[in-house]
């Protein structure tokens, strides 16, 4: 009984401390509404929520040019606030607190998944409680990204599946339901058509035996035309504005663009070395490694690799000791769940060998803690109650270390050093621009994205002609970390010229705007 007794009272400590923690960043302090753990990359898409709740269209730069460098299902979605109120720092608030119930929601799915899947109640207050309090998915949760949405989508997909397949025979309507709700995970990020893909080759492989034309017409081929209903204007959209079905946010960061070259062994074994660590950091699940530390490979990184490897090694051990009493084969339908995996393989492969991002790793391969969470909450329902004690009050000291070393601290350079110089220097008509303008172009109305990553209009400008391009645009002030590439830019140099650095960026601005 007292065992139970601290059982539950951890289980309540932790998803208690998990709503209190986000509570705390809703109603943070105006000063701090705009730091970590929103992103500089989450403004990209609050910028184009404002501007679609101003009847703009999905558009940056004051409402004039056309974007689709976002997620819309949660650009859309992140609209509703900025209906509510034009105060752009009270609309974080608001966007703040549709993360908070979209983390609510999917600690629920999480919950009904587990139980769905094994049957187990304890196993699933587990799951629940450590989603809740986990330190990575509350920071990936609430980042003005749509991280948090995401999970929910792959979570309620693989319950409604994981049902839908064990119900037999599919009828048509359902059929097509499903691929709405495929095509709506899709629209929250594009990568998810990895997880349709697996999907439909388990559901093919699952119900071979009723022929392969049967099982694809009553399940994958019908879910494609619900798929198409949802997401066919959006794939439309992108093309008729930058020739490719893909976001241009994810064309400006893929290899080919970055390295000129799909082939690129220093590059993989770069994004290797990020996602190993990444996947690690999901096998633990409560902790998270700052990518910073892992930029190289080196003394740092190996240390953090080794102790990571020597935890798991730990957590193997107990697992054999007490491998008898936990029986994970009977417990869970291996051939029913064999979709996760094989989502999982697709990610890690798409992001080692497409894609040029390694510092995103972490939010690109969270679908990994979704089976660890799972896993790791039934070996805990079978191993001894120490166990769970044990790792629920690691995540809750975790947490509260992180959440209290951080919840004052200044991370976002981009408003002090983009937002803070321009605030202060330059009128409210006056266009700027910078590579890194998420935090800027929020606040900024007139603000250049100079990446590629929201600016349409990037596509059309040819090595050596950004300057140029700048100038036309009547971009008076450029302000950007000291190494990038603008700077190397031969019409930027010849159009503009530097003036002095403001903290850890270069400002220079157009000749003769004086």
């Amino acid at each position: 009984m007292i065992q139970n007794r601290n059982f539950w009272f951890l289980i309540g400590l932790c998803l208690l401390t998990g709503v209190v923690i986000h509570l705390s960043l809703i109603f943070r302090s105006s000063e701090m509404l705009s730091d970590r753990p929103f992103r500089d990359d989450g403004f990209y898409a609050l910028t184009v929520s404002r501007n679609l709740a101003l009847g703009n269209g999905l558009s940056v730069s004051n409402g004039e040019i056309a974007t689709n460098g976002i997620q819309p299902l949660f650009v859309y979605l992140c609209s509703l606030p900025y209906f509510m109120t034009h105060n752009r720092l009270e609309a974080i608030r608001l966007v703040q607190t549709l993360n908070f119930i979209i983390h609510i929601l999917s600690t629920m799915a999480l919950f009904f998944l587990v139980r769905l899947v094994t049957g187990m109640k304890r196993a699933s207050w587990i799951a629940a409680a450590l989603w809740m309090v986990s330190y990575n998915i509350i920071k990936l949760s609430s980042n003005g990204l749509e991280t948090g949405l995401y999970l929910l989508m792959i979570i309620g997909v693989s319950y409604y599946y994981f049902k839908l397949i064990g119900c037999g025979k599919l009828q048509l309507f359902y059929s097509f339901l499903f691929g709405i709700l495929l095509g709506l995970t899709t629209l929250t990020r594009i990568d998810a058509g990895i997880f349709c893909i697996a999907l439909a080759l388990h559901y093919a492989w699952l119900n071979r035996k009723n022929g392969l034309i049967t099982s694809l017409l009553r399940g994958p081929l019908f879910w494609l035309l619900g798929w198409l209903s949802i997401t066919l204007p959006w794939w439309l959209y992108n093309i008729d504005l930058a020739g490719s079905p893909l976001p241009i946010s994810g064309l400006v960061q893929t290899m080919s663009h970055t390295t000129s070259s799909l082939i690129n062994l220093k590059e993989y074994l770069v994004n290797f070395w990020y996602a190993l660590h990444v996947v690690l950091d999901n096998l633990l699940f409560i902790v998270i490694t700052p990518l910073r530390l892992i930029k190289t490979v080196g003394v740092v990184s190996g240390v953090i690799l080794g102790l990571k490897i020597l935890s798991l090694a730990v957590v193997f051990l107990a697992l054999r000791k007490n491998w008898s009493s936990i029986k994970l084969k009977s417990t869970l339908s291996w051939k029913k769940l064999s979709f996760f995996p094989l989502f999982l393989v697709g990610l890690l492969v798409f992001y080692i060998f497409f894609f040029n991002v390694e510092w995103y790793m972490n939010r690109y391969l969270v679908p990994f803690s979704i089976a660890s969470v799972v896993l790791l909450a039934i070996f805990l329902d079978r191993l001894k109650a120490v166990y769970t004690y044990l790792v629920l009050g690691a995540a809750l000291f975790f947490t509260f270390l992180i959440s209290g070393y951080s919840y004052n601290r200044v991370f976002n350079t981009m408003h002090e050093y983009h937002w803070g110089w321009v605030r202060d220097n330059v009128s409210a008509d006056t266009w700027v621009a910078s590579s890194q303008s998420g935090t800027l172009g929020y606040f900024h109305d007139r603000t250049i994205n100079a990446d590629g990553k929201v600016n349409s209009e990037l596509l059309s400008v040819l090595p050596g002609q950004v300057g140029t391009y700048l100038a036309s645009r009547d971009v008076q002030y450029f302000l950007e970390w000291k190494e990038t590439y603008v700077f190397d830019d031969s019409s930027f140099t010849e159009l503009y010229e530097y003036m002095y650095d403001y903290g850890l960026c270069q400002v220079w601005r157009l000749k003769d705007s004086r």
